[in-house]
């Protein structure tokens, strides 16, 4: 998941009006979700793949993949089963 410029300052605009809590959950999911794509990428692997790997619909995996996702503990354990690696290693959230 590439991020232009343009984004990320509307991006990080957007989190500065939110509270630090909001503002820290916005920032782990969209790492979550770049960590996925960024997996999914090196394994040479397709959205519907993740799909039916995790037993879920290509539109899940989307909603995953869209760095809006409030994720749960399952979900990213069954992800990170899927891929073959945890999710949370080497996923360091940026406090503001």
């Amino acid at each position: 998941m590439k991020i232009h410029k343009s984004e990320k300052v509307l991006y990080d605009k957007l989190l500065s009006d939110l509270g630090n809590e909001a503002a820290l959950a916005a920032d782990m999911s969209a790492l979550i979700a770049g960590r996925i794509d960024y997996l999914l990428r090196t394994r040479g692997m397709s959205h519907k793949d993740l799909a039916a790997a995790t037993s879920h619909t290509q539109g899940v995996v989307s909603r995953w993949l869209s760095g809006h996702h409030n994720f749960t503990l399952n979900t990213i354990a069954k992800i990170s089963a899927a891929l073959g690696h945890n999710l949370l290693d080497a996923v360091t959230p940026s406090y503001r």
